[in-house]
């Protein structure tokens, strides 16, 4: 590390430019902005993976990993005379500034949603200004995960005010079940073609309930994947404990090794309904409505997470909030406890998990 120095971000450029000039790497030689694309791809997903895994030495090696693709294509861009890092590092300083004129400017705003649509607002110019398209759903790759990329095209939509009420879960839920009707009615004609477009209205219904409710789809469904490979992973471990081939057992053996796998989990009771109670409904409404914002402002996000009605408590995950701030998370929890509580008087008590 001592031949370039202590391992700053000059470093690491430098250390690019090395290992593509001649004498250098074979294999980062011969790399070209199509084959990268791959690695990117991996290098993201490995990050989100330690995110969710919570070990901080694995997300800062992670989060190296991706800034090195960065480095990496902005090398062979400089390399083909396009563009080189400190191009990059500019057009983002650029962009951060024009899309904060609330904070670089003289524009005030009352929350973080309506930050958001001005983002919105000026990224539509940009495109505008580039005869590039204009549609609020421009620029959302095609390549995003289904799920993600539906919950990105209705938050698009609602900034426009196509959208529900805030905290009207009924009528989402409502449009989810009404989805789900009209796949039964396809299912038992027995179209496939019609069965897969219902699917996949269903899908997308499912996408606004949960941005309604305040989860990320994409991250449930990652999590039910997750409990799902456990548990399956549990039945193939006490089959080769019994010396019996899973192949070999009837569907209700099966699914008894299923329950004994969930309960071994901890998840003696996983089923989860569209349904929720109506003292469960008023609280999104109420988290929706009016803790959603006042979090929102402060830079964080808020999840409903369950609600027991035998002991009054609610269950919710807050995310984003300044952990260098001491106390800021505790003062949140308060405030969260203080506005449900006055509107829900059925909450006893409000858990951070």
């Amino acid at each position: 590390m001592d031949e370039f120095g202590p391992g700053d971000f000059r470093c690491l450029t430098d250390i690019m430019r090395r290992l593509r000039a001649p004498g250098g790497c074979p294999w980062d030689a011969e790399q070209t902005l199509e084959t990268l694309r791959r690695y990117i791809l991996e290098e993201a997903h490995e990050l989100v993976e330690a995110i969710e895994g919570g070990d901080p030495r694995d997300i800062m090696e992670e989060c190296g990993d991706v800034l090195l693709q960065v480095v990496f294509v902005s090398q062979i861009a400089s390399e083909r005379s396009m563009f080189g890092i400190e191009d990059v590092c500019q057009a983002i300083c650029r962009k951060l500034v024009k899309r904060h004129p609330h904070v670089f400017g003289g524009v005030t705003v009352r929350d973080a949603d309506e930050v958001s649509r001005n983002w919105e607002t000026i990224k539509a110019g940009e495109r505008r200004g580039r005869d590039a398209d204009s549609s609020a759903m421009a620029g959302i790759p095609r390549g995003l995960p289904a799920l993600l990329r539906a919950l990105r095209m209705s938050e698009r939509a609602a900034k426009k005010g196509f959208d529900w009420k805030r905290g009207d879960i009924a009528s989402v839920r409502s449009k989810a079940l009404e989805e789900l009707d009209e796949l039964r009615v396809e299912i038992d004609r027995l179209d496939a073609g019609a069965s897969r477009e219902e699917l996949g209205d269903m899908l997308f219904a499912l996408a606004n309930l949960a941005r309604h409710l305040g989860i990320d789809p994409e991250s449930a469904l990652q999590e039910a994947n997750a409990k799902f490979s456990s548990r399956f992973r549990e039945m193939e471990s006490m089959a080769r404990d019994s010396g019996i081939e899973m192949e070999s057992m009837s569907l209700r053996e099966l699914e008894e090794m299923w329950q004994i796998a969930k309960k071994k989990s901890g998840k003696i009771t996983a089923r989860r309904v569209i349904e929720m109670s109506e003292v469960a409904e008023r609280i999104v409404g109420v988290l929706e409505s009016d803790v959603r914002p006042i979090i929102e402002s402060h830079g964080g996000g808020i999840e409903f997470l369950g609600f027991d009605e035998t002991n009054g408590v609610l269950k919710v995950q807050l995310t984003g909030l300044c952990t260098g701030c001491p106390g800021a998370a505790a003062t949140i929890r308060n405030m969260v406890e203080g506005v449900v509580q006055r509107r829900v008087p059925e909450v006893k008590e409000v858990v951070r998990a």
